[in-house]
């Protein structure tokens, strides 16, 4: 049973991937970026609401560099 499920898990990711191969071949290139963050934490405003002091290290930093 292991081995049909992985099978299958296999072959939904390769049909993914059909459409973006598919859309390569008609341009000339395509960009792809992928970008990480790591240890955030959920840290989404640029308030510490415990210390009510300023937060550098937030989602919205990561936002602003990205764009």
């Amino acid at each position: 049973m292991k081995r049909i499920i992985s099978v299958l898990l296999v072959l939904a990711m390769v049909f993914t991937l059909l459409p973006v191969v598919s859309f390569a071949a008609d341009s000339e290139s395509v960009d792809f970026v992928v970008l990480s963050t790591t240890d955030m934490h959920g840290k989404c405003w640029d308030k510490n609401v415990l210390t009510d002091g300023n937060e550098n290290n937030t989602m919205l930093r990561v936002s602003t560099a990205v764009q």
